[in-house]
């Protein structure tokens, strides 16, 4: 794999495990998910035309499925997020904490956790307007 297609693979593999943990998946299960969604992804017949998009939505059922829990519209949830502020919630639920967050996105401590407390918000909130809608 060349190092754009690793860069690619990365990406997919962050927003399905961004789609996971949002579904309710935690610690290794979010990891095993993230994973199932790429290889279903690699399985399809011809071209996806959004592979972003499939693999967040794919992992979101898995998830759901996993916990018996009615699919979250992921890609809405993550709509309400700024960039800095999914990279953020994806680093919190794959493990880094505050510091580390700020070090990797050149944030103050202090901006950091703001930040990350106002997007757990937008992510709690829409995915409860969403559960009202299903």
């Amino acid at each position: 794999m060349d190092t754009g297609q690793q860069i690619a693979y990365d990406g997919l593999l962050r927003a399905a495990r961004l789609a996971a943990s949002i579904a309710g998946a935690r610690g290794a299960e979010v990891e095993e998910i993230a994973e199932e969604s790429m290889a279903l992804l690699l399985m399809q017949d011809g071209l996806v035309n959004n592979p972003k998009a499939w693999v967040r939505s794919t992992a979101a059922r898995l998830a759901a499925e996993a916990h018996g829990r009615r699919r979250i519209q992921t890609d809405d949830v993550l709509e309400e997020l700024t960039p800095t502020e999914r990279s953020l919630v994806m680093g919190q639920r794959t493990g880094f904490n505050v510091r580390e967050l700020a070090q990797r996105l050149g944030l103050s401590e202090d901006g950091t956790h703001a930040l990350l407390a106002e997007a757990n918000r937008k992510v709690r909130r829409s995915s409860r307007r969403l559960a009202e809608v299903d």
